[in-house]
């Protein structure tokens, strides 16, 4: 990964950010004044706080589907906010809803979560 080359021979997505890192580590006395670049190389690698958001806002949308559906909101209704919800995270990151983007799935997965 540190070599700074992808699969397809250009720089890798997140050689930038370990440049960065390296020097400032290089230059650092103290390893810890590099906690911020070694941040921002780790959520390019693995997405953890890109995830996390997802997930909060997936949540936060079945909590006012199932409130909207107990107050009697149609289920057509509830499933076209669904799929505006699931192409925003599909955006957001495309693994996260798994593959669960038709609409059955999607209303199953909602009120069985």
């Amino acid at each position: 990964m540190a070599s700074g080359y992808s699969f397809t021979g250009g720089p890798s997505r997140c050689f930038a950010y370990w440049q960065e890192f390296s020097k400032c580590y290089a230059k650092s006395d103290n390893p810890k004044e590099c906690h911020l670049q070694s941040e921002d190389y780790l959520e390019c690698l693995h997405h953890t706080k890109e995830i996390a958001r997802a997930k909060a806002v997936k949540a936060q949308f079945v909590k006012k589907a199932v409130h909207e559906a107990k107050e009697g909101k149609k289920a057509g209704d509830i499933l076209a906010d669904v799929k505006l919800t699931c192409l925003f995270s599909l955006h957001v990151y495309h693994a996260f809803l798994d593959n669960r983007c038709s609409n059955q799935h999607l209303f199953l997965h909602l009120f069985n979560p």
